[in-house]
């Protein structure tokens, strides 16, 4: 007889993953440089594993959405999207464009640690741009909101993050995070943070020389909500 092992997983391999995704995204702190562990945990029977992260994002889309729902992503964003979301799954895709939601002006020269350089045009001129300008914040992801009711009819299902992002290579700071989260509660909108580069994140120096972390996990900073909430008695 053939046996086929579990299509999520086989209970192993899914606690091992668990195990292996708390160590990731869960066991620092977002409010500190050092280390703690987190009261909440990857239990596997809530763990799907799949094959590819776009396979796993076209099937996380075709649960959360119907054919023609709205998925908003923060430009610049990964081209490839558009295929995986809306070939079989049937997606609209809607950008947040977040330059025009800041109020302060892109300065010539930054002295940020990481910036983006883009061409203005033929002339070969460039600008530097600070990654703060390519942070969605609520301004930003409202206007997508109502863009996407236009376009769709219906409200968007899901703001769909990249974190670390790709292509630009940054992290959202977990206060850019914290806001999307709370926008989405309020506007009932499913957030999926892709962090599929999450292990390939460099810790940065301090002045003092301590370390600190460049990236913090949407699961550990909703997980945080949440306790907070409970706590309060919500």
């Amino acid at each position: 007889m053939i046996y086929y092992q579990p299509t999520q997983g086989s209970p192993e391999l899914r606690s091992a993953m668990g195990n292996y995704l708390h160590d990731l995204l869960l066991l620092k702190s977002s409010s500190s440089s050092t280390s703690s562990s987190s009261s909440r945990t990857f239990h596997p029977e809530n763990i799907i594993l799949g094959a590819g992260c776009n396979a796993v994002l076209e099937n996380l889309c075709m649960c959360l959405t119907e054919p023609g729902d709205a998925v908003m992503i923060p430009t610049p964003y990964y081209a490839a999207f558009e295929f995986d979301l809306v070939a079989r799954a049937g997606c609209e895709i809607v950008s947040v464009n977040t330059l025009d939601f800041h109020n302060e002006s892109p300065p010539s020269s930054s002295s940020s640690p990481v910036v983006v350089v883009v061409d203005t045009g033929d002339d070969g001129k460039r600008t530097t741009i600070p990654p703060s300008f390519y942070y969605p914040n609520k301004a930003s992801l409202t206007h997508a909101y109502n863009l996407s009711i236009e376009q769709t009819s219906r409200p968007p299902r899901v703001l769909l993050l990249s974190h670390p992002n790709n292509p630009l290579g940054i992290c959202y700071p977990p206060e850019v995070v914290a806001e999307c989260i709370e926008w989405c509660r309020e506007n009932e909108v499913h957030l999926i943070s892709d962090e599929i580069y999450a292990g390939s994140v460099y810790r940065q120096k301090r002045d003092g020389g301590d370390e600190e972390d460049t990236f913090v996990s949407a699961m550990s900073l909703a997980s945080s909500e949440t306790e907070t909430e409970e706590q309060d008695g919500g």
